[in-house]
């Protein structure tokens, strides 16, 4: 009887040493697919939108109840000035994230909606600290008032000015003395020969 390891009879190879390295590949390729699978789909179109909410009472109805579809006024307000928020945040657009950023900075206060809540138009999503915005207002208030004080100077200036070009009273005052101090010279020089 031959022995199995002659020349005659070559190894049997298990079935694991073939399937494994093609079970490997087949998983390789799979999540090269699955990964790609994004970059070859077609892109859907998306609209972007600015998010701005309007934190203004609504004018009431006869009833006394808030109408959500009317325009926020002052006058709504009591007198009162909306407040309108624009917070950073995400846009979420299938498959792609958009960045939704602020326009003024500031540091979030609250936050009214949590991550992955659907939200509506005109609904708050967060609050801002108003320390900030009414400290950056009452710099701009007084840059104002040092822009306007320096635009009086400045015309309080030009009008000193056109008063000296249409009355030259100083100018005319300055030659005055001038031709006097002339005349006196001319005075001592025409003395000067009598008194050698």
């Amino acid at each position: 009887m031959p022995s199995p390891k002659s020349p005659d009879h070559p190894p049997r190879r298990s079935r694991l040493a073939v399937v494994l390295p093609i079970a490997v590949v087949l998983a390789t390729l799979s999540v090269a697919a699955w990964s790609a699978w994004p970059t070859f789909r077609p892109v859907p179109t998306v609209t972007v939108t600015q998010a701005v909410f309007d934190r203004a009472p609504r004018a009431a109805d006869e009833g006394g109840q808030a109408d959500p579809d009317a325009p926020a006024t002052p006058a709504a307000a009591g007198g009162a000035r909306g407040v309108t928020v624009q917070a950073p945040g995400w846009l979420e657009a299938n498959p792609f994230f958009v960045a939704a950023t602020a326009l003024a900075d500031g540091i979030v206060e609250t936050v009214d909606v949590l991550e992955g809540d659907t939200v509506t138009k005109d609904q708050p999503v967060a609050h801002l600290v108003a320390a900030d915005s009414e400290l950056r207002l009452a710099a701009a208030a007084a840059a104002l008032q040092a822009a306007v004080a320096n635009v009086a100077s400045a015309q309080a200036d030009l009008a000193a000015a056109q008063t000296d070009w249409d009355e030259p009273v100083e100018r005319e005052r300055a030659v005055a003395t001038m031709k006097a101090s002339l005349a006196e010279a001319e005075a001592e020089l025409a003395q000067l020969p009598s008194r050698t």
